[in-house]
């Protein structure tokens, strides 16, 4: 026979709404007379709701019947304005609550336990490792606390960074009361009486499912008094229950203010997989709690401490004088054994010492095209990350004043060969024409300087010329790379270890941002020269050169990385020209024992 709900409504809507939550699992018997509610209760419901259309005496006379029979089924009330202090009712929810929550909530009323697992999330082998390590470490913070405050105020924290939120809290709940409190409220208010009666946390608690609200009060689960008493009403809200051998322990919320993104599937699976991490150790923290509270309670009324009394009864009988006990036989072979053992390490281990320093990723084949002469640029004719072939125009600068003087001396000189073709003899006119022709070749190579050109084909790197920007000669505009030829680490080590560097080495690279990531890379170049700290920050151009911070004098050292990238935390990455790092090379090494007792390298 499928349960029975009993409905005590004059609503037609909550009528439909509560047979389509309980459509094909439970019956629903409704009611609009309170004349009919004893022999309705006859029927044994299984929960019994009342409907936002009830008035309040009536609500109240169904209240006070259920009240007086032992065998009461729970109470469901759906209101416009629903109330959290309702001392009989199991949940309390607004009218607009969705068909699937209302039917979470009759379920686990009907059941009396949570009735949801935590929801899958569908997700990569990987993201599933990722994410337990990362929940299990915030949990072992929890594993050090001594008493349920700490316990609290230590899991509210570690959520707040686990699903980034503004604020969190840990709310504990006792399934048979329905008491949902917190330990530092109760500390510092003296009580804490809310219940799961209602609220995103009520509701989570109630049926063990988590709980998202990217708008709070348009959820129609939403008590302010229960989920944030801090809030406006407008903030982003997600509950997750503790769940431990069936039953939600407690309720982790999480609260984002209203300008900030709304929690994602991610941040739930992670906030679910803290809470089943954390879950055994509340149980074992309140179990301690409870055993340290009876413990103290009975040695009240002693006059001497338990532990005073025990150590009073233990047996202490024993020899009188024992001068050579048979651990210290084992004592003396374990530190010999030991002794042997560090002597032994001292003799034969040793110890590097290194070179190290700053390095940069560059591409091999890269060409810092500069302006040849000075002017405004007025055109910039290519694009970061374009395809360019040898003689394409890049920039153009400011040619007004010679064009005009390439058009000036070709018309002068067109007009002196003119006269020329008609009189061949005169010798002032083929003068003027091979002065002009000079004057003319001139002012077109002038005008070719304003145009920059590409001398290779590759890559359009970094573009730092604007139109209308004025610029020098020699002025850095724009950078041509050629990815197929790879990328390379370019180190710059103390100069001091120049004469213990050289081809073959191993340079070990660290790279910024990724810490637990390094390439073994063997030495392909060392330079003979050593240079200062402002020709190092040359050698790497003005885009990067003032990244770079080394003192005194150093030397470059290159290597070539691979072709395929790099990898950090399980993922594969491509090599960017920029990307700065730090490197270390070990230059000599030498034994432990010469290193303590510089004296036994002369023998």
């Amino acid at each position: 026979m499928p349960p029975l709900a009993l409905l005590v409504s004059a609503s037609r809507t909550d009528v439909e709404q509560l047979g389509a939550a309980l459509a094909g699992w439970a019956e629903v018997l409704a009611i609009d007379h309170l004349g009919d509610l004893t022999l309705a209760l006859a029927r044994n419901p299984r929960v019994v709701v009342i409907g936002v259309r009830v008035r309040d005496g009536e609500a109240s006379a169904v209240r006070a019947a259920l009240a007086n029979r032992e065998d009461a089924p729970p109470i469901v009330v759906i209101s416009d304005q629903p109330r959290h202090d309702d001392p009989h009712a199991f949940q309390v929810v607004r009218r607009g609550i969705p068909t699937g929550a209302l039917r979470a909530v009759l379920a686990a009323a009907m059941s009396g336990a949570p009735i949801a697992a935590p929801a899958a999330i569908s997700t990569t082998p990987l993201e599933d490792a990722q994410r337990a390590r990362r929940a299990f470490e915030a949990s072992r913070r929890l594993a050090v606390q001594h008493d349920l405050v700490t316990a609290e105020a230590e899991a509210s924290a570690q959520v707040c960074e686990l699903v980034a939120a503004d604020r969190a809290a840990c709310l504990f709940h006792d399934a048979g009361s329905g008491a949902l409190w917190s330990e530092d409220r109760q500390l510092a208010q003296g009580a804490d009486d809310r219940r799961a009666v209602g609220g995103l946390a009520g509701y989570t608690a109630r049926t063990g499912e988590a709980a998202v609200a990217t708008r709070a009060q348009d959820d129609a689960r939403y008590l302010a008094a229960i989920d944030d008493p801090r809030g406006r009403g407008d903030e982003r809200i997600l509950t997750m229950p503790v769940i431990v051998d069936g039953a939600v322990q407690a309720v982790l919320v999480a609260v984002r203010s209203a300008g900030r993104p709304p929690f994602t599937p991610a941040d739930l699976a992670l906030g679910t997989a803290f809470a089943a991490a954390i879950g055994p150790l509340l149980v074992q923290l309140g179990s301690q709690v409870e055993a340290r509270a009876v413990i103290d309670e009975a040695a009240r009324g002693a006059l001497f401490r338990a532990e005073a009394l025990a150590a009073r009864k233990a047996d202490r009988l024993g020899d009188v004088l024992r001068l050579r006990p048979r651990w210290l036989r084992w004592g003396y072979a374990m530190l010999l054994a030991m002794t042997v053992a560090a002597g032994v390490y001292v003799a034969i281990g040793r110890i590097g010492t290194f070179s190290a320093g700053p390095a940069v990723i560059r591409v091999q084949a890269r060409n810092e095209v500069t302006a040849v002469v000075g002017g405004a640029v007025r055109e910039v004719a290519v694009a970061p990350g374009q395809q360019v072939a040898a003689g394409d125009l890049l920039v153009r600068l400011d040619d007004t004043q010679e064009r005009a003087e390439v058009t000036r001396l070709t018309a002068a000189f067109e007009a002196q060969v003119r006269a020329r073709m008609l009189a061949p003899s005169a010798e002032a006119t083929g003068q003027a024409v091979a002065g002009l022709r000079l004057d003319l070749d001139r002012a077109l190579a002038r005008a070719a300087e304003r145009e920059v050109r590409a001398v290779a084909g590759g890559i359009v790197g970094e573009v730092r010329a604007r139109p209308g920007q004025p610029v020098a000669a020699g002025e850095p505009l724009l950078s041509l790379v050629d990815v197929g030829s790879g990328y390379e680490v370019m180190a710059f080590l103390p100069g001091s270890d120049r004469p213990q560097l050289a081809r073959g080495m191993v340079l070990r690279l660290h790279l910024a941002g990724f810490p637990e990531t390094y390439q073994d890379l063997p030495i392909e170049a060392v330079a003979d020269e050593l240079i200062g700290p402002t020709e190092a920050q040359r050698t790497l151009g003005p885009q990067l050169g003032d990244s770079l911070s080394v003192a005194g004098p150093v030397v470059v050292v290159r290597a070539r990385v691979p072709a395929d990238g790099f990898v950090a935390d399980g993922m594969r990455y491509r090599w960017h020209d920029g990307l700065s790092g730090h490197v270390e090379v070990r230059v000599r090494s030498e034994s432990i024992l010469a290193t303590v007792l510089p004296a036994v390298k002369k023998l």
